[in-house]
Order: structure tokens, then sequence, then C-alpha cells
């Protein structure tokens, strides 16, 4: 592209490959020109299609990590190195329970039944968290855990930074356990009252 949007809803896309046998043609099979790319000039934009051997979401063609995939779209790789543009199930979504997932942390901790992990997802939830903040009646508080995300080295992946409370804090024992852990909270911390026990672990602060 040179100028303008290229929207791609569906079809199969590939290219050739040169006398060598190289797969040039395979990595920059969607391009830009790059000052217009650059400039915001030349966007593509890909809701679907299938395409050999090249990455629309993760691709070389203007630097490492170009993402042509439109928000809310993600590719899908076979074990032959091509993909598929879907709908990503998990776009917007930043907490887990039981294999729903959830927009806010607070929907997750509401869903959960007393004694459910409650999974945050990779990222930064600026969210501010405090599902029982409000309730003076002590109905609603459960017992759970609230879990960051972490790779295989065991790294934490989830930040929050509005702030997580849990409880009411009247100085009512509401005989619950609440377990935090693999967190990394920025800005503002974290608060539970009222809990019989309370564990945290494995966080940064």
């Amino acid at each position: 592209i040179t100028n303008g949007t290229a929207n791609i809803t569906a079809g199969y896309f590939a290219a050739g490959h040169d006398d060598e046998g190289t797969d040039y043609g395979s990595k920059y099979l969607l391009n830009c020109m790059d000052s217009a790319y650059s400039a915001g000039k030349a966007v593509y934009n890909i809701t679907g299609g299938y395409f050999e051997g090249f990455n629309p979401e993760d691709n070389l063609a203007e630097g490492a990590g170009t993402n042509f995939c439109a928000e809310g779209y993600m590719a899908v790789g076979d074990p032959d190195g091509n993909y598929t543009v879907i709908v990503d199930e998990l776009y917007g979504k930043v907490a887990e329970v039981k294999g729903t997932y959830y927009e806010t942390v607070t929907a997750a901790i509401n869903a959960a039944d007393d004694g459910d992990t409650v999974l945050v997802l990779p990222g930064v939830v600026d969210e501010y968290i405090a599902p029982w903040a409000a309730d003076t009646t002590h109905k609603s508080e459960k017992s759970i855990t609230l879990i960051g995300s972490t790779d295989e080295e065991g790294n934490l992946l989830t930040t929050l930074t509005g702030g997580v409370y849990l409880g009411y804090d009247d100085g009512h024992n509401n005989g619950k356990t609440i377990t935090v852990e693999n967190l990394i909270f920025n800005t503002k911390g974290l608060v539970v009252a009222g809990a019989a026990e309370v564990n945290v672990w494995n966080n940064q602060f």
C-alpha cells in the first residue's frame, strides 16, 4: 500500500518463492510504503482471511512485531506456519473464573463462588477493585484467591494500578479466607478487611 486503507475480511493469500527457494515473498506478503505507514497514511485492517507463511499479527513487513490485524482480532497459526485471522474472544477481557472471562476484575469476583480462584490475565489493569466496599451486611463477601498470571520462569505478568479493597471495614469477622498471589501493585496497594485468614504471597508492592 502506498496510500489508503486495505480492508481484508476473507480470502486466501500466498506468495511464490524466488528461484533460490527462499520465503522472502511470504515474509513480506503484505507490505506498505515505509514512509506512508509511519505517517499513518497506509493501513491494513484485517478481520479475516487465510495467509500462507505469513502472520498478519506479528510480522516483519514494517519492522519486527508489525500487526496488521484490526482491533479485536487475532491470527491463529497451524503446524505448517500458515495463519487464519479470527475474532479474539479474549479482547477486552481482564480476568477469568472457571473458564469464563470478564471485562473487569470486580465482575469476575462477583461471579465467583465461595472458594473460587479469580485469575487476572497478563497486562496492566487500572480498575479500582472493591467488590464488597458498600456491603454493610457482609452477605456478598466470600473466600477467594485473587491470582496474577506468570510466565514459565515464574515472572509476574499482571500489574494492578487502581488498588484492591476486599471486605468492609467495620470490625466484623466474616469468617472468610482471602489469598492474593502473583500480582504487581503499582501506585495503589492492597487492603483486606474483616477476613478470618489472609494469605499474601509472591506479590510486588
